[in-house]
């Protein structure tokens, strides 16, 4: 499925040159997750594909969701490290280490 913003993420790839991540906004179920991933199986290498959600979401939901893209679940948090099962909570300051 190719749409108009698949160009737009070539011409951001282009220009950046692999120096800044980028954030995608947007109304709910419209395809941004699948373009993203999309973009970023055919672009790249590897990717790491952030998906922010509110408290109260169901984390193992979102999980279940990604389980077959995701080698290592983290969930960030403000304690320490922590394994929980599939899970590793770290901590806000360790994310540039991902």
């Amino acid at each position: 499925m190719k749409r108009k913003i698949y160009d737009q993420l070539l011409l951001w790839k282009n220009k950046r040159k692999g120096k800044s991540a980028m954030m995608i906004e947007g109304a709910r179920r419209v395809g941004k997750s699948y373009i993203v991933k999309e973009f970023a199986q055919k672009e790249y290498k590897s990717y790491i594909l952030i998906d922010f959600f509110k408290v109260g979401d169901d984390i193992k939901d979102l999980f279940k969701k990604y389980s077959t893209h995701l080698a290592q679940a983290y969930i960030v948090h403000t304690g320490d490290v922590e394994k929980d099962g599939d899970y590793l909570y770290i901590p806000l300051y360790m994310v540039p280490c991902l």
